[in-house]
Parts: C-alpha cells; sequence; structure tokens
C-alpha cells in the first residue's frame, strides 16, 4: 500500500510498475493533481523519471536510471532497450524467432523480445513494417469489425505511432479512424463498444474522470492470441 509513503515515494512506487500520466499517477496515488505535476516536474529535473511519450496532450512518464547510457525500468527484471532506430537488428532476431518457434503468437513474440530487454513499442511496431514488407504473414486472423481495425492500423504505422501508447479520446480516435466509412461520432463509439465485448483482450473503455460516461478507449494488445505468425517473401524458409 502507498499510503504512509511520503507523495514522491507514492509517485515512483506506481511508476516503477508501468508508465503513467500525471492524471494516471494522481488516480492511482489518490494525490492531488497540482501536487503530482508539481512532483512530476521536480523528479524530472532532478534525472530520477523522464517523459517517454505522449497521450494526447499529456506527457507519458517512466522510472529512469542510468547506466552506461541504457534506460533501465526500476522494479522490473527487464533492461527495456528502445531499438526503433536500429530496425535491422531487431528484425534479424524477429526472423530466427518466427522461424524456430514455428507460427508463433503475438505473446510469444512479445515474451521473447522482453527477455531479452527489448522493450514492446519496438516488437509492435516492427511487427508492423514486416507485414508491410511482406516478410511476415498472419494467420488465423477472424473477419468482421477487428480484422477492417487491424488491417487500418498496419496501413497507417506511422500515424499510429505519433499516437503511441494507443489510448485515445472517443473524438480523435474517430477522427482517425473516419476513412474506414464510419458516419458519425454515434456510430464510431457503437463500434468500438462492440469490438470491446467481442475481443476485451484487443480495446478496453475507460473514463478520463471519475463519475463521467466512457470518453477513452485504449489498444490493450493489437494482434488477439488465435493470429500466428508466419515468415514470408524473401524470409521464407518453406
Amino acid at each position: 500500500m502507498l499510503l504512509n509513503l511520503s507523495e514522491e515515494k507514492k509517485i515512483l512506487g506506481v511508476l516503477s510498475e508501468n508508465s503513467l500520466t500525471n492524471n494516471e499517477i494522481a488516480e492511482k496515488t489518490r494525490l492531488n493533481i497540482n501536487k503530482v505535476r508539481k512532483n512530476t516536474l521536480k523528479l524530472k529535473k532532478e534525472g530520477k523519471i523522464l517523459v517517454v511519450s505522449k497521450k494526447g496532450r499529456e506527457n507519458v512518464y517512466a522510472i529512469k536510471e542510468e547506466s552506461e547510457g541504457v534506460i533501465i525500468s526500476v522494479g522490473s527484471s527487464n533492461l527495456p532497450f528502445d531499438l526503433s532506430e536500429n530496425p535491422k537488428f531487431i528484425d534479424s532476431l524477429m526472423f530466427s524467432f518466427i522461424t524456430f518457434a514455428g507460427n508463433p503468437n503475438y505473446n510469444q513474440i512479445q515474451n521473447f523480445f522482453s527477455s531479452l530487454g527489448i522493450i514492446n513499442k519496438s516488437v509492435l511496431f516492427a511487427i508492423f513494417r514486416n507485414i508491410e514488407k511482406k516478410l511476415i504473414k498472419m494467420s488465423n486472423v477472424p473477419e468482421g469489425p477487428y480484422a477492417k481495425i487491424l488491417h487500418y492500423i498496419i496501413k497507417n504505422t506511422q500515424r499510429i505511432k505519433q499516437e503511441y501508447p494507443l489510448t485515445m479520446h472517443f473524438q480523435e480516435a474517430y477522427k482517425l479512424f473516419k476513412p474506414l466509412g464510419i458516419l458519425d461520432i454515434q456510430q464510431f463509439v457503437n463500434y468500438i463498444k462492440k469490438l470491446s465485448e467481442e475481443y476485451p483482450e484487443f480495446i478496453s473503455i475507460s473514463s478520463s474522470k471519475i463519475g463521467v460516461p466512457a470518453d477513452l478507449f485504449t489498444f490493450k494488445k493489437v494482434f488477439i492470441e488465435q493470429i500466428a505468425f508466419i515468415t514470408s517473401g524473401a524470409w521464407s524458409v518453406n
């Protein structure tokens, strides 16, 4: 429990588990949002935390510990290397794992890279990249709304990368996915709610404020468990 800890320790405690925005920190620690902002600014200046991405207009913070230029996540056995700037290395690892694992799903791929200390973002966008290049194929993708959203995400990787981590307000998400032929915001909300019911591991819906209707959704796992990956094209070993 965090009840008897100082404000800074409460914040560091929740950040040791996940990367969070100020509002998410406030919700988890039950601290006043202004106190959270004051403390995250102080911790950032002291080099104890850092901004790792954006969620809408909010900064997303994570624990920072320097070791030979590598960011280390406190409270985790992994060393999360961001290899987004070194695609050839991660792609070669992916080819080797998919080849020898025999049609693995996303969880298996993610667990392999996690054991090497490679962050989830690098893995996710490596899969997107190699599907686009036709070096990886997916099998067992269920037909219907899920497949429609999934293929749209893959085709719009650069835009999705700008929005990562993938938590969005309904309004901003509607603008992103409007090219799918969704007529209005209400149709989009119904579409997302149905997806969250059919594939709860894919999308979850939440509220940005306590006591108000759900207005946020998060892509929890882009590739659901039944999808398997196979090397293809120049990578094919068949």
